[in-house]
């Protein structure tokens, strides 16, 4: 093994081992990965690599540090400690210590996250230019690999990510930070940005602590007013949030979010800030709480915001006298909508609307008119004056003074007029029905659609549970499948596309799954029907392949490939190139010596 390279500032453990693979270039990244880790099957990643207990005794003689240091200084392990509790940050250094390190993401709620980790390094261009001066190569920094870090805060330049050839790439692979120093266009914009990655920079080097046991978002939530009676005020943090962080800020890291209904989370996270979030939520969260720590917000709560009266009836009509008020997000539209309740009896929601041009307008709808309201309703309609005049007085239109005029419907008298009638319909849809021995509803219908208009506005229940009833012994159970026939044709497509499989020289397994797939006959062959097509079925048995057969059809295939080429022979390269296991069984291990001893 060759000199293992010195580790610079904010270098990655990933970039360590890039520069290492990069001193020998006739080496496979395996052989690599062998050397550092001593197993190949260990992946190459980039935040929270594992099997750092073989990595430090593999290198423990070109390394002065412990494993512990190793996971504190090269890894992201101080960013991600943040944001989980103790117990997690136990599981996880354990698993970055071991070879276990498939679920290290998993563990900690990154890969049920609606963001995505870097799968390539990202780089400030600017950055590797001045390491090639200052320390004579570039490196993959550390900090930038900080999950939704978008721009380097050192020079305030738009991050980009490495993007390798993926013909030749795999999860082994460590890329080499030289082939990507070059310049990228400096940005003079979104300082937000720009403040945010020193934040998590601040975080990540532990100069900002961020202690989930000390957070109590509810009493500050209390504090600020944020709270109505019980529960929080959902609306009212959602808009404080979205003002206080930016509209390009907010867009650039939740392009998809459009509806206050999409910042949920911020609620989950003031309730259970101890779960697990993602941490660029959790910074936005506690900025947002920050920011009132020296304002006047803390002292007196601030009184209750209040929405004006629609009710022109009532003494106070467009004075700001609402204060009782409850939100939610309409299902089917997605927009939030506030049901406001006045003293004088009026409800009434409030949502806004885009209007043609693209405008935010406010869009009201009463609920209930109210007592007040209602008695002077009976008062104008007392005076005389018109449907329309009274409309305009009391704010709604001459339809509704019309129907409220009216009252209530009258209770549905014992005496049914139509009774009689309905009798008489009954008994002419059942004889329309009775006249067609199949198809009966569909038939009747189209004979005579004007009696089963009548009896669907009239009687519709009765109309539904009698047709049921003939639909039940309607042809549909008359109809039975000719099995023997469907035999016929299966053997007929199953020998087709078999011969089309061995004429492609189809690589895969033949299976019942892949026939029954390709010729869309699933439900017959792969089910309990098989048993009713057994033609079809002792042709599936004799052309489908057991997993023996197939690594025999592969053996047979290399070794004609071989013999070709005019190649040599050995069983390794034979296991090799057709790909199977060292575990074979004797069966197959018998009759590949003998093929060799053959050929």
């Amino acid at each position: 093994m060759i000199g293992f390279p010195n580790p610079y500032f904010d270098e990655a453990l990933y970039s360590l081992a890039a520069r290492y693979h990069a001193l020998l270039p006739f080496q496979d990244y395996k052989s690599t990965q062998l050397e550092l880790f001593g197993s190949k099957s260990i992946s190459a990643v980039i935040d929270l690599p594992y099997a750092l207990e073989s990595f430090h005794s593999a290198n423990s003689q070109a390394l002065t540090l412990t494993v512990d240091e190793i996971i504190e200084r090269y890894t992201l392990f101080p960013y991600y400690s943040n944001f989980i509790t103790v117990e997690k940050q136990q599981k996880l250094f354990g698993l970055m210590k071991s070879n276990r390190g498939s679920t290290i993401h998993a563990s900690i709620g990154i890969n049920a996250s609606l963001f995505r980790r870097s799968r390539f390094p990202k780089y400030c261009s600017e950055c590797l230019i001045e390491d090639i001066k200052n320390v004579g190569e570039p490196y993959w920094h550390l900090a930038h690999q900080i999950p939704d870090i978008l721009i380097c805060p050192i020079h305030n330049t738009f991050l980009a990510q490495a993007r390798p050839d993926l013909s030749g790439y795999s999860r082994f692979s460590f890329l080499n930070p030289k082939k990507y120093a070059q310049a990228l266009t400096k940005l003079n914009e979104l300082n937000e940005l720009k403040n945010l990655a020193g934040y998590q920079l601040e975080i990540h080097f532990k100069n900002l602590p961020f202690e989930l046991d000390k957070i109590n978002y509810e009493e500050k939530s209390q504090q600020l007013n944020f709270y109505k009676k019980s529960s929080l005020n959902f609306l009212k943090i959602v808009d404080a949030f979205t003002s206080f962080h930016s509209k390009s800020l907010l867009n650039h890291l939740f392009p998809s979010f459009h509806s206050p209904g999409d910042y949920r989370w911020i609620c989950d996270i003031i309730k259970r800030p101890r779960h697990i979030f993602h941490p660029i939520r959790q910074i936005l969260v506690r900025k947002f709480f920050e920011s009132y720590e020296h304002s006047q917000h803390l002292s007196p709560p601030e009184e209750k915001e209040k929405y004006e009266c629609i009710n022109k009836a009532a003494e106070h009509y467009g004075q700001k006298v609402v204060d009782q008020i409850s939100n939610h997000i309409d299902p089917k539209t997605k927009r939030l909508i506030a049901t406001l309740t006045c003293s004088c009896g009026m409800v009434y929601t409030q949502s806004t609307i885009k209007n043609a041009l693209g405008e935010d307008v406010k869009f009201r709808r009463v609920k209930e008119f109210g007592v007040v309201w209602m008695s002077r309703l009976d008062s104008e309609l007392q005076s005389g004056k018109s449907f329309r005049q009274i409309a305009r007085e009391l704010g709604t239109d001459a339809k509704t003074v019309s129907v409220l005029k009216r009252g209530p419907k009258k209770a549905i008298t014992l005496t049914d007029p139509i009774s009689n009638l309905r009798e008489g319909k009954r008994a002419e849809w059942i004889i329309l029905l009775e006249k067609y021995p199949s198809n009966k509803v569909k038939n009747a219908r189209l004979t005579n659609g004007a009696l089963y208009a009548w009896l669907y506005r009239n009687d519709n229940d009765w109309l539904i549970s009698i047709n049921k009833l003939y639909l039940s012994v309607n042809e549909f159970n008359q109809l039975k499948l000719d099995w023997e026939k469907l035999d016929q044709h299966l053997i007929k497509q199953i020998a087709a596309i078999v011969s089309h499989l061995k004429a492609k020289k189809y690589k895969g397994r033949i299976t019942r799954t892949i026939i029954s797939k390709i010729i869309n006959a699933e439900k017959y062959i792969q089910g309990t029907n098989l048993n009713k097509i057994p033609q079809a079925k002792k042709l599936l048995n004799q052309v489908c392949e057991s997993v023996e057969d197939y690594q025999i059809r592969r053996i047979d295939d290399c070794i004609s490939l071989m013999v070709e080429k005019q190649e040599s022979l050995p069983i390794w390269r034979i296991i090799r190139q057709t790909g199977l296991s060292n575990k074979v069984s004797d069966k197959i291990k018998s009759y590949l010596y003998q093929k060799v001893d053959v050929a």
